[in-house]
């Protein structure tokens, strides 16, 4: 990865990093070096944090849409209750769907925080507890949307990406 860039077609993106992240699994003290470490070397960073507001509507909120669209490079960080979130969940769903319209531009990296890569996969582990509660309901919106994450899960985790079974990594 190379920082912000001021030639060529890097005028599009407003952010050369996106961080997503279920907070609860990493503390933020993972995510907060690693967004430390990435401004320190000149990278533009938006992180998903509490400073978007939550809402319980189907739908994620205009700032985020737009930090996705403006976004060249998404680092996800997988985790153990990353699945446990319909919001991490819609997130990740928004980022593929996009960086499919985009023709390949936009770069998804994933991190495998203290998770096995073919437990995002194939949601076993903590995935799969994860989807076993959203599974009781019998919404057929809900059902649908069931498919849509799993096979947005098993895009991500078949990417390059880092398992990180200590939570460290030096890069």
């Amino acid at each position: 990865m190379q920082p912000h860039n001021t030639n060529s077609t890097d005028e599009l993106w407003k952010y050369d990093v996106h961080l997503i992240f279920k907070g609860s699994d990493t503390d933020n003290k993972f995510t907060d070096h690693l967004r430390s470490n990435l401004h320190q070397r000149g990278f533009r960073v938006f992180r998903d944090d509490d400073e978007l507001p939550r809402r319980k509507e189907d739908y994620l909120p205009p700032r985020l849409s737009k930090g996705i669209e403006e976004s060249r490079i998404f680092l996800i960080v997988f985790s153990e209750n990353y699945a446990s979130s319909a919001w991490c969940l819609d997130e990740l769903v928004k980022i593929l769907e996009s960086r499919d319209s985009m023709a390949g531009q936009q770069i998804v990296m994933p991190i495998f925080y203290k998770v096995q890569p073919s437990d995002v996969r194939n949601q076993r582990g903590s995935f799969e507890e994860a989807f076993s509660r959203y599974e009781g309901v019998s919404e057929d919106d809900l059902q649908m949307k069931l498919l849509t994450w799993r096979n947005a899960l098993r895009r991500a985790a078949e990417l390059t990406g880092w398992p990180l079974d200590n939570g460290y990594a030096y890069f």
